[in-house]
């Protein structure tokens, strides 16, 4: 009892040192700076020589589920690890007991707590002496404050596709263009009679010998957009399925994609998590965002060390009167979340929008800061840099993003259209407006799916820069405009393959084709469309090599289970 009432002195103390953690959350009201980091600032001791801290110290809107992650920049000795080297300390909640594991990269404590914070209340953590490195250095004492959001993410109600991305709900009401049947490239690519009736029918428009390898897509339609039906397919050059499997009651699927350890993963809404097959098709593992965050949709990664990159959208209450003339005092805003889980699926790396991006930062038309719900980031993509860090793609501020993996720092920012951007353009007066999809190729440059919203002309293309990141200087090299104009609004991707050619999903587009592939020239390999209907669309358009070994059997016998009447 005296220890418990000591630390909580410490904490009181601690916390009456910090004139700016008298929060608006503990009066009942959040106000978010508009200017990143401002909140930031803290009384910690030691911050500065340890590589990274999770939460930042004196950050807000932190989720009552956070873990606290803290990385030194040497190998810890696992033996001097104990669950009582930290204390942590909750205004309203009081003394906290957790778990302290070291994760897989052996630098890097992370504390999981056993229960949840309180709302709105104000955390202190320091860490005790005991835990020392390898070399036998005692680490650095250590002292910092946090304050909790005043709502639970898990609490929040899944959101609706169309409150989460406007964007289809707008375009649901769009013109259409004529819904021209596609003249099919030959017989092989009509539909065949044995297929399911909520099939996805595709059609080859052309054929120039394409790349080897097959086709990964999760077709939907728009029209029937909050359904609870999800697709999965796989087609070969032909546009004859070598895979499909209807999902039904568990809602739509999205970035169907091979990852670099063989494993084929999606996403399934109704479920906000990410699942894995494996060769035979089989679900072997899913993955979701921790912290108490709901996974988005928008990118997963599976990184060669086991480790995995997701990303959340933390929708807060915040004062807008505060950020901007005519703001709504009562605004609903969207932040991002970006997570590294370990191998064990501990989240050893977040980084939050709250801490580094100003609201103000929204670039696109289609954002107003005096509406009642606000998307300022809109994180679309994520994608592990050749240096080990991160890059970053967010549509309504027309930007990339580079961040520090080990320190959560901003390293630069990318975007002629975007308000930060850093970089001059060579070869590009346009720039790119509300893209997606940024991946960094081996020779070092990047592309991207530049939509276009907002451009003039209004089309859609395929980019890649050189960047010059010392002299930020940004190049365009190469772009790809279909001739006539495809605009896809949003969505969309480029894949760039190890032979040169280029595979490109045109995403939110409502004409054909749906996916064109190039030749390492630039001319065309094949295209391909979506039937007859405008409607039927698919986040992106992936090609891989494949091979399933779901039909590989012993020499003795082959097991087909119950075959009915008339069944194939």
């Amino acid at each position: 009892m005296r220890f418990q009432r000591l630390i909580l002195g410490i904490a009181s103390a601690l916390i009456l040192t910090r004139p700016d953690f008298a929060t608006a959350q503990e009066a009942g009201g959040t106000h978010v700076p508009d200017s990143p980091g401002a909140s930031a600032t803290s009384h910690a001791q030691g911050i500065g020589r340890y590589q990274y801290l999770q939460p930042v110290p004196g950050s807000r809107l932190v989720s009552p589920w956070n873990n606290i992650v803290i990385r030194h920049s040497s190998i810890i000795d696992r033996s001097t690890i104990d669950d009582r080297a930290l204390s942590v300390v909750g205004s309203r909640s009081g003394i906290h007991t957790g778990r302290l594991v070291l994760s897989d990269d052996l630098k890097t404590l992370v504390y999981n707590p056993d229960q949840p914070f309180a709302l709105g209340e104000t955390v202190v953590v320091r860490l005790e002496p005991g835990v020392r490195t390898l070399g036998g250095e005692g680490l650095p004492a250590l002292g910092f404050s946090f304050s909790i959001s005043a709502t639970d993410p898990k609490e929040q109600p899944a959101l609706k596709m169309s409150e989460l991305f406007p964007e289809f709900a707008t375009a649901s009401d769009a013109p259409r263009p004529p819904a021209i049947p596609p003249e099919p490239m030959n017989p092989a690519s009509m539909p065949c009679d044995t297929l399911p009736p909520d099939y996805p029918v595709s059609t080859v428009l052309s054929s120039n010998d394409p790349d080897p390898g097959d086709l990964f897509l999760a077709p939907f339609e728009l029209d029937r957009f909050n359904d609870i039906l999800g697709r999965l397919l796989i087609l070969d050059n032909l546009g004859m399925p070598m895979f499909y499997r209807a999902i039904i009651g568990l809602g739509t699927t999205f970035d169907f994609k091979r990852q670099p350890n063989g494993l084929l993963t999606y996403y399934l809404n109704y479920r906000s998590k990410f699942f894995a097959l494996d060769s035979t098709y089989a679900v072997v593992d899913s993955f979701e965002t921790g912290n108490g965050y709901r996974s988005d949709l928008h990118d997963f990664q599976l990184l060669p060390d086991g480790h995995a990159l997701l990303m959340s959208y933390d929708l807060e209450p915040v004062d807008m009167s505060a950020v901007v003339p005519g703001g709504n005092p009562n605004a609903r805003v969207f932040g991002l979340i970006l997570q590294e889980l370990d191998a064990a699926k501990n989240v050893v790396f977040q980084w939050r929008s709250w801490d580094h991006f100003a609201i103000t930062d929204v670039a696109s038309p289609e954002i107003a800061l005096t509406d009642s719900v606000i998307d300022y980031v809109h994180g679309n993509s994520i994608e592990l840099d050749h240096d080990g860090n991160l890059l970053l793609s967010s549509r309504v501020m027309n930007e990339i993003t580079k961040i520090d993996r080990q320190t959560g720092d901003i390293i630069w920012r990318l975007g002629l259209h975007a308000v930060n951007n850093q970089f001059a353009f060579v070869n590009d007066t346009r720039g790119f407006r509300e893209q997606h999809d940024v991946r960094r190729l081996s020779n070092g440059r990047i592309t991207l799916f530049d939509n276009g919203n907002f451009s003039t002309p209004q089309h859609s293309r395929a980019a890649e820069y050189d960047l010059d990141e010392v002299n930020k200087v940004a190049t365009l090299v190469w772009e790809y405009r279909n001739t006539p104009d495809i605009f896809g609004g949003f969505m969309g991707n480029v894949q760039r393959q190890t032979n040169g050619g280029t595979t490109i999903g045109w995403g939110g587009t409502f004409s054909n084709p749906k996916m064109t592939d190039l030749h390492a020239d630039g001319t065309k390999a094949l295209e391909l469309a979506f039937g007859d209907s405008t409607q039927l669309l698919s986040y992106r358009v992936f090609r891989f090599p494949w091979r399933t070994t779901r039909f590989v059997t012993d020499v003795d016998s082959l097991e087909f289970g119950v075959v009915g009447v008339g069944g194939t």
